[in-house]
């Protein structure tokens, strides 16, 4: 299977790489961080996604409720796995 980049990939092309990496596994969590800045939706299976541009940068997994926590935590082991040097897992209230 072909693994696909996150939904908004492509706005990482303009974001520092010093700058942790968001990405949202629910809309409203997204539609919240998108308001002042970029993040990614991963709304499928971590299995679908390429993670590879998280190698070495912060990522920041975030849901929005308790009902996504178990989601949120597999991906953050996907991302993990694809090299990321420090992952958070955090809950946002939207």
């Amino acid at each position: 299977m072909m693994k696909i980049k996150p939904r908004y990939f492509q706005d990482l092309l303009r974001y520092p790489k010093a700058n942790p990496i968001f990405i949202a596994i629910d809309w409203p969590s997204l539609r919240f961080i998108r308001q002042s800045g970029i993040c990614l939706l991963c709304e499928k299976s971590p299995t679908h996604y390429d993670f590879s541009f998280c190698y070495q940068r912060e990522a920041w997994v975030l849901y929005s409720q308790e009902a996504y926590f178990s989601a949120a935590l597999q991906l953050g082991h996907a991302i993990q796995r694809s090299g990321a040097k420090k992952l958070l897992v955090i809950p946002i209230a939207v």
